[in-house]
């Protein structure tokens, strides 16, 4: 079948496919998710801990992709708008047309995962995950003694003493999945060992082997580590004497916190955390796409005139908040008031069959209702929820709620002149 037959065939069959251009712009998108994932898995050099991060020159070029491939579905999509043109459209229709929009800019501004997805690729397939939790393990052991922070021997869950001392150490230096309460009787097992020194030592050759296999600056022998961990000559093993954490500092060092970031990046690369960035694309592919829905359905104008509207809204409400003297979380009434009226005026507006305010309003009230679920969270922040179930919830929620105002922009649309 030919472009130009298919083109047809879905000009026919599916009027709203052909009509937002979602085939062709996520052809586009997934060879750009490709190129990004490739550009991930040869970007890991071990030379330079931050080959991998997502930044400078890769976020120009990111942005610069993104706006490329919208700006041409934008353009080719505004040659087309049954809607503006009074085609027979279902408020189901309209809904869909939006969806549209939301998958295509989510897709088109979230090259950011595939990069991300590629560093994993390549860790898994060129680099040894057992061995990084070994050296993790390792670490985490020789952590005990490290003696650089007082405040680290202050509390363990089996054993406490009202001075700084080993028995004292009860965290773990990188976290891990293991449980805390086992570490504690890890340390207080060593420690109560009767061949303490044989099994300290051994820990002390591990942490260092690792700490000289990424390259860590230090100062430190097993010799000289154990005068420090056995500088309390009463053997209670109480921490009297410190190492430092750098280079500058006088006596023993290493600089741990180095050690510590190396070993959390390279976990890291096993499994990156995405939830607080796939909350932010949701809500930001969310807005774009609810302001290309206003522009579709109500027009340029009113969409330019929905935003001077509301800056002014946004400027009185602000002088309330400021003239109110309202505690500081009460302060959330305000505009939620405001945001309550402007998604009920709608209704009223259309009954009196006025059409340009009409509009306004409604283009107003599809960002009102995902603010006024914020202002109410503000309100009731003593809940227990985490906040990505919240940003979950209300984003599903602000989806159902561009469903319900799709019948009334049909609505709006049968008045005069609108």
């Amino acid at each position: 079948m030919s472009f130009k037959k298919f083109n047809q065939y879905l000009l026919e069959r599916y009027p709203t496919v052909w009509n937002t251009k979602i085939l062709t712009v996520l052809g586009m998108s997934i060879l750009a998710h490709l190129l990004f994932f490739v550009l991930g898995f040869g970007s890991y050099n071990p030379e330079d801990y931050r080959s991998t991060e997502f930044e400078g020159g890769l976020t120009f070029f990111h942005v610069i992709i993104s706006i490329l491939i919208l700006l041409y579905w934008v353009v080719s999509m505004s040659k087309n708008n049954a809607f503006e043109d009074y085609y027979p459209t279902s408020a189901l229709q309209l809904f869909t047309q939006f969806l549209h929009f939301f998958v295509i800019v989510f897709s088109v501004t979230t090259f950011y995962f595939s990069y991300k997805l590629g560093v994993v690729a390549y860790a898994k397939n060129n680099l040894f995950e057992t061995e990084l939790k070994q050296d993790i393990d390792k670490v985490n052991k020789g952590a005990i003694f490290l003696s650089n922070k007082h405040n680290s021997y202050a509390y363990n869950l089996f054993h406490q003493t009202a001075y700084s001392s080993y028995y004292n150490y009860g965290k773990f230096f990188i976290s891990t999945d293991g449980e805390r309460e086992e570490f504690n009787k890890y340390v207080c097992s060593v420690l109560d060992s009767p061949n303490h020194r044989q099994k300290i030592t051994k820990i002390l050759q591990d942490f260092l082997e690792v700490a000289d296999k990424y390259n860590i600056r230090h100062n430190l022998t097993v010799e000289s580590w154990l005068d420090v961990v056995y500088s309390d000559k009463q053997n209670h093993f109480g921490v009297y004497e410190t190492i430092g954490t750098s280079q500058y500092d006088k006596g023993l060092y290493i600089e741990s916190y180095e050690l510590q970031y190396e070993l959390q990046r390279k976990r890291n690369l096993f499994s990156p955390k995405f939830e607080e960035k796939v909350h932010f694309f949701l809500w930001f592919s969310l807005a774009i796409s609810l302001a290309l829905f206003m522009v579709r359905t109500t027009g340029l104008r009113l969409f330019l005139f929905t935003i001077v509207y509301s800056s002014l809204i946004s400027i009185f409400v602000g002088l309330l908040i400021l003239m109110s003297g309202l505690p500081d979380k009460s302060i959330a009434m305000i505009p939620l008031f405001v945001c309550l009226i402007i998604i009920v005026l709608p209704y009223a507006t259309i009954i009196k069959n006025s059409d340009r305010l009409s509009g306004i309003l409604l283009n107003m009230s599809l960002p009102a209702f995902p603010l006024a679920l914020l202002f109410l969270l503000i309100l009731n922040d003593d809940s227990d929820f985490s906040p990505e179930k919240v940003s979950f919830f209300f984003f599903v929620l602000t989806i159902q709620f561009v469903f319900t105002r799709t019948f009334l922009i049909k609505k709006w649309k049968g008045l005069p002149e609108a």
